[in-house]
């Protein structure tokens, strides 16, 4: 049996003619079909005139050319590309074994070898500083366990490239590698130079590399882990990103050398500080010696501050310096374990903190969250409300939280009103949300928070049950109630939280005899006392599941008939994932 003709491949076949350039009728064409307002000719016209358009975008797109037949430029660029994606990683180097043309364009494009990551093993290295042909290079060490070889193949390599380094990274595990890199800087001028990364990861003593003004004139980015920054302030003014991990801070004299180097960043743009070792012994010692300085420095070009460090040397730094409103701000401080206080954030904001941290008065959402399985808590703030699905513009600007790994003390209502006093001067806030334990609700000060917050328009409070049972939903209506509570708050026509519309209660709060009747009669003192149709716009909770599904509808039924006239929608539901 014969076999049928295969169809010829148009991708593939290179002799193939368009099957319009001539005037023969496609087959397609000319067999019968359905009825049309279009003739065959002009059927034809299309047709061929979709086919010019083809062939014109395969023209500019260079579809029609294989890509070794490509200029040894345009094939450069290519590939240039695809290594782009994964620098760190060296899985451009197989581009290599592709093919022989492939290998002759990367080793005679001197762009190829502009980051040099090396691990142990200087052959890439030196690969690269060959064939990099006078560019500026980046030249990154993971890795050194203070082999003196190792170091003396690495230094003698870059040595005679030292002009044109654009950035370097080395990572030691010994003091002696740590010496070696100090002798290093302190003999050779790098004037390309403009990021400097050098991480000492051992307990011993730091050292400091001598990094004069004059060998490092386009120095603008140091990542110092272990060694110190010279204190030179010409030095300290040209710098815009700064990570300084400090791990051997002991004396007042430390501390006083600290914040000078803060104050002379006048320039920076991106600040983070941070502290690994520590004893809680020995921090207010010394601080308590380091002398402030007079007066506070404005860091007008910072857009980003981030500290993890103890509180009284967040406070010290805190104290000379004054963030931008428009600056991203994280503060973290981090507690021992045989710390004898609870974590508090006001610990670590000076008295007039709407100074330094001028974004706490321009505060319109925040979160306060009391961890669970730590002693800790976290304020987050916005400067922007979040749209309607949550994914509008989220502008972080203030991270505050205090953490420590001792889970024998539990955490109470003076965690969230610390909190809350943190962010007293936010007269803007519109929106709050918590994340807390029923026992921190059942024991706060809300009527003074509402006072606090009085465009308040959107409350969340998230409760994980704790084992006490408490009636801590009425605990929340009651402070909402104009006519209970603090008379001195309440007094007059003062409503708690006056513009408050949308009070959302999530977690596993529970459903009590009272609780109607106490929501009900809160609500209609506020409607009465504000003059409005309805008390609150929504009004949403979640209830424990082990009430049953059929209490659990009873209850719904119950909340929305009583309470249809005083909000506008009641949504009384289940707790996620419960039966």
């Amino acid at each position: 049996m014969k076999k049928p003709e295969a169809l010829p491949d148009p991708l593939r076949a290179e002799n193939l003619r368009g099957p319009f350039y001539s005037t023969t009728i496609t087959p397609h064409l000319s067999m019968p079909g359905s009825s049309t307002s279009f003739s065959r000719a002009d059927l034809l016209d299309m047709e061929r005139e979709r086919y010019a358009e083809v062939i014109a975008l395969r023209s500019l797109l260079n579809s029609s050319i294989t890509i070794n037949q490509l200029p040894n430029e345009l094939l450069a660029e290519i590939l240039l590309h695809v290594r782009s994606g994964d620098l760190s990683t060296l899985r451009w180097l197989n581009l290599l074994l592709v093919c022989r043309h492939w290998f002759y364009v990367i080793a005679t494009t001197p762009s190829f070898w502009s980051f040099l990551p090396f691990y142990n093993n200087a052959n890439l290295l030196r690969t690269g500083l060959a064939r990099s042909k006078g560019t500026s290079v980046d030249v990154s060490c993971s890795h050194t366990f203070g082999d003196d070889a190792f170091l003396s193949e690495t230094f003698a390599l870059i040595q005679p490239h030292t002009t044109r380094l654009r950035s370097l990274k080395f990572e030691c595990h010994s003091p002696e590698a740590a010496l070696r890199l100090h002798n290093f800087f302190g003999s050779h001028s790098m004037p390309r130079l403009q990021k400097l990364k050098l991480r000492l990861l051992s307990r011993a003593q730091p050292m400091q590399p001598p990094l004069p003004l004059q060998q490092f004139p386009d120095l603008q980015q140091v990542d110092l882990v272990g060694f110190y920054i010279p204190p030179s302030p010409s030095f300290l003014q040209q710098l815009r990103v700064v990570d300084y991990t400090e791990n051997f801070m002991r004396t007042g004299s430390d501390v006083a050398a600290l914040v000078n180097m803060v104050r002379n960043l006048v320039n920076v743009e991106e600040l983070r500080l941070a502290r690994a070792a520590s004893r809680a012994s020995a921090n207010v010692a010394i601080v308590d010696v380091a002398s402030p300085a007079e007066g506070r420095v404005t860091l007008h070009n910072l857009r980003s501050l981030r500290m993890i460090m103890e509180t009284p040397i967040i406070r010290q730094l805190l104290s000379n310096i004054v963030v931008p409103p428009t600056s991203r701000v994280m503060l973290t401080a981090n507690y021992p374990r045989d710390h004898p206080d609870l974590p508090s954030i006001l610990q670590m904001l000076p008295h007039d903190k709407t100074i330094c941290l001028p974004v706490l008065s321009q505060l319109v959402s925040a979160t306060v969250k009391i961890y669970y399985d730590l002693r800790g808590l976290e304020v987050t703030g916005l400067t922007s409300l979040l749209s309607d699905d949550g994914f509008g513009p989220q502008n972080l600007d203030f991270i505050c939280s205090a953490v420590s790994m001792d889970t024998s003390q539990v955490r109470t209502a003076v965690d969230v009103m610390d909190a809350l006093r943190a962010m007293e001067d936010a007269v803007k806030l519109q929106a709050l949300t918590i994340k807390c334990h029923t026992i921190s609700v059942f024991g706060a000060a809300w009527q003074a928070c509402f006072h606090a917050h009085p465009m308040l328009c959107d409350l969340t409070l998230r409760i994980r049950l704790d084992e006490l049972d408490m009636n801590s939903a009425e605990h929340v209506m009651q402070q909402l109630d104009p006519d209970d509570g603090d008379e001195q708050i309440t007094s007059g026509d003062t409503v708690p939280g006056p513009n408050l519309m949308f009070l959302r209660l999530r977690g596993p709060w529970r459903i009590t005899e009272n609780l109607l009747a106490i929501t009900k009669e809160c609500l209609e003192n506020r409607r009465r006392r504000l003059g409005r149709q309805q008390a609150l716009t929504e009004l949403s909770m979640e209830v424990c599941g082990f009430l049953g599904m059929d209490t659990f509808m009873r209850e719904k039924k119950a909340f929305e008939e009583e309470l249809s006239h005083l909000v506008g929608s009641v949504r009384l539901h289940l707790q996620p994932d419960s039966t």
